[in-house]
């Protein structure tokens, strides 16, 4: 019995020791492939590369766990990205004599329209120090478009798709669920324009919460429409008829000719013209760095 109750126990202990340095030498590992100590000296004629993909959070922290393995393609729709690390980026890259442009690679951003806001007033910021802003995208859905309309060159997939088609809210209501499951809702409300909790106890929007949303869209709207009419030379007349129209589902010459774009190209051909911008003749040898 003794001897069974010491193998037993020096088998636990292997155990726990064993899974102990195997997390050890895992950590070390990841904290190798993920170092940032390594310093990266700019060459001339840069170009800082912006990917406007996967989800943005307000501030960006360091993970570990967040890097890529040499030899597999990077996932960036599960790479976090922060807002503060993107404004920081673009910001550095207009003091930097080395970084000459940027080109903005859009597709599946998840930020909203103040972000966005954000990202646009840095990109023209950028633009106003002299230097260059390149855009491309296999689909441009409003929010993607919005930043990189800024663009001095908007770039589109020949196949690709642009959602240009307005504002619009689609309020949920869940009264007839509640009273499916047996759920009453016990609301104390003052003022007509509080709507919070219309949800909970109607089935439609109320007058007031209908005059206050459409307020803020069209709001909302018209700065998007001024601020693309600026950077595309497009009236906002042009822009909304444009919207109504639903680009999304027009195919890709008509929104050349439409003006919502500068030219139709594969992301290899947006590459060959940023090497021509700098008279090399082949794409591989053009200089692009990462926020990263």
């Amino acid at each position: 019995m003794k001897q069974f109750l010491t193998t037993t126990l020096a088998t636990i202990v292997g155990i726990i020791v064993t899974g102990l340095l195997f997390f050890l030498i895992l950590f070390a590992v990841v904290g190798a492939l993920a170092s940032t100590d390594e310093t990266y000296n700019l060459k001339p004629n840069s170009v800082l590369t912006i990917n406007l993909s996967g989800a943005l959070v307000e501030q960006g922290q360091d993970n570990p766990f967040n890097f890529d393995i040499p030899g597999m393609p990077a996932n960036q729709a599960f790479q976090a990205q922060g807002l503060d690390d993107l404004l920081a980026a673009i910001k550095k890259a207009g003091e930097q004599d080395h970084i000459k442009g940027i080109y903005v690679k859009a597709g599946a951003f998840m930020g909203g329209f103040a972000s966005a806001e954000m990202i646009r007033e840095a990109l023209a910021a950028f633009k106003a120090k002299g230097k260059f802003v390149v855009a491309y995208a296999d689909t441009y859905d409003q929010r993607e478009y919005y930043i990189c309309s800024v663009a001095d060159k908007v770039f589109l997939n020949p196949a690709g798709l642009l959602n240009w088609c307005g504002l619009a809210a689609t309020p949920v209501y869940y009264t007839k669920t509640l009273e499916k499951i047996g759920v009453e809702m016990q609301v104390f409300k003052v003022g007509t324009f509080k709507s919070a909790v219309e949800p909970f106890i109607a089935t439609k929007m109320s007058q007031e919460n209908r005059l206050q949303t459409t307020e803020y869209l069209e709001g909302i709207w018209h700065h998007l429409l001024t601020s693309v009419s600026e950077s595309r030379g497009l009236s906002v007349d042009t822009l909304d008829l444009l919207a109504d129209e639903n680009q999304l589902l027009k195919p890709t010459a008509s929104l050349l000719t439409a003006g919502l774009v500068d030219s139709l190209a594969y992301e290899n051909g947006v590459k060959d013209y940023l090497a021509a911008t700098f008279g090399i003749e082949k794409r591989k040898d053009l200089e692009l760095v990462s926020v990263k």
